[in-house]
């Protein structure tokens, strides 16, 4: 008498790393853990680090004080760094009523699933293999630091996903690929990056840009990048926040 087996869990879900990886269901599969293991848990536990605190504060006293362009605390310019976290904290808790640790934590959390997914993608373009770029994400995604920094409230990693995507884009670029929009779309995503954490974020992407492959060198991967639209897209998303910024609050900007 044959006894029915239970099926596993891959061939119910479909394989992330296997044959199955480029399939609808394998890409649920991947895209379900990702943000499982990111958005797990960030709303039950208090912000007990006494740095953590500091961005819903801040995000607390930008709905209070209705003053959505230049964040300030306890009534002082804060200038120590970009708005864009804040405003990802105040946006939702505007909305909601309320500034609560969830919605404190979720923009670093959706920062980890950025870099993550963007990790595949660029797998995927280097090697032509959805598995190989899959199977780069997950063990990214096991490093246990900077899983725990991105379900913690710190613009340092949604400036990291962000320039993660951005950089994608531009390699992508870089190997002859795209368009002059897409060129834009890189230059606006590295733009918000900035606009999480600064100007440092950049060296990374550019890094990444000088550096050659076998089909293409530096100076093909330069010519291809559409530098001109990166940079349009890069300065016209900081632009159009820090000229306005300057001229409101003038001398911390």
């Amino acid at each position: 008498m044959s006894t029915r087996s239970t099926p596993s869990l891959s061939a119910v879900f479909g394989d992330p790393l296997g044959p199955a990886a480029a399939t609808r269901r394998g890409t649920w599969a991947f895209l379900l853990f990702v943000l499982a293991v990111a958005l797990y848990d960030l709303g039950w536990r208090s912000l007990h680090n006494l740095d953590l605190p500091r961005f819903g504060v801040l995000a607390r006293e930008m709905i209070r004080t209705g003053e959505w362009l230049v964040p300030t605390r306890y009534g002082e310019v804060y200038a120590n760094k970009p708005p864009l976290l804040i405003w990802m904290i105040a946006g939702p808790s505007k909305l909601l009523g309320e500034v609560t640790p969830f919605l404190v934590r979720l923009p670093g959390a959706l920062g980890l699933v950025l870099m993550v997914v963007s990790t595949a993608w660029w797998g995927r373009i280097r090697t032509g293999s959805v598995g190989v770029g899959r199977a780069a994400a997950l063990l990214l995604l096991g490093t246990f630091l900077l899983t725990r920094l991105g379900r913690e409230s710190r613009p340092d990693m949604l400036a990291a996903g962000l320039a993660a995507l951005g950089t994608v884009l531009l390699d992508a670029l870089a190997q002859r690929w795209g368009k002059p929009r897409h060129a834009l779309l890189a230059g606006a995503i590295l733009g918000l990056a900035v606009l999480a954490t600064g100007p440092a974020v950049l060296f990374g992407p550019a890094v990444v840009l000088l550096l050659p492959s076998p089909r293409f060198p530096t100076r093909r991967r330069l010519q291809g990048a559409r530098l001109g639209w990166v940079l349009l897209g890069l300065l016209g998303v900081v632009l159009l926040w820090l000229v306005p910024a300057w001229l409101h609050a003038g001398g911390p900007y």
